[in-house]
């Protein structure tokens, strides 16, 4: 039987304070729904404290100094993500291009104000009414789901018209999410 902390280790936050550690041990997941169920519960405690990691540098409607991708930020940022202990390296290593790429695109055309194309979103939820899955946590129904040998891949519907699609992928029996997305579709 696998048990984890919230934290695990001694964990520290941006500006190197320890945080305290969750006093309920939790099994690690055995089904990949409740991965992702359990993720996006972590995600919903966990991402006022991530929200205050700068990935972007800038300050808006500052015509000095374009937007840009603080490199050492978005490391701190995923591995706080990482801690979690339900995404993937998968996961992580396509986010982390995500905001690469959102850079490069910064550098050939700088932007001072507004939302950035690509992060207009909160990004993990992959939405902009957070709400439509932060209020439906534990009403995520699922769907659909199929799995094989050590991929899976799980439909949930979250109300009438809301929906997230989830890969895993089981390392060590435990399985990790490699990619989510959230989408609204009248049809499933």
């Amino acid at each position: 039987m696998f048990v984890f902390s919230t934290f695990c280790g001694e964990a520290k936050d941006v500006k190197g304070r320890q945080i305290k550690k969750s006093s309920v041990e939790t099994q690690l997941p055995s089904d990949p729904a409740t991965t992702v169920k359990r993720f996006f519960k972590w995600y919903k405690v966990h991402r006022d404290q991530l929200r205050k990691i700068n990935v972007i540098d800038g300050i808006p409607g500052d015509k000095t100094q374009p937007y840009k991708i603080n490199k050492t930020n978005l490391d701190k940022y995923l591995t706080e993500l990482k801690k979690s202990n339900l995404l993937s390296d998968i996961y992580l290593y396509n986010l982390r291009q995500k905001y690469i790429n959102v850079g490069l695109s910064l550098e050939q055309s700088p932007q001072f104000d507004g939302p950035i194309d690509e992060l207009e979103y909160d990004i993990i939820y992959g939405i902009m009414e957070e709400e439509d899955i932060t209020n439906h946590l534990n009403d995520m129904e699922v769907k659909s789901k199929i799995t094989h040998h050590n991929k899976s891949f799980v439909l949930f519907k979250m109300n009438n018209d809301f929906k997230i699609k989830a890969y895993l992928t089981k390392h060590n029996n435990i399985w990790l999410i490699d990619h989510c997305q959230s989408f609204y579709s009248k049809r499933v």
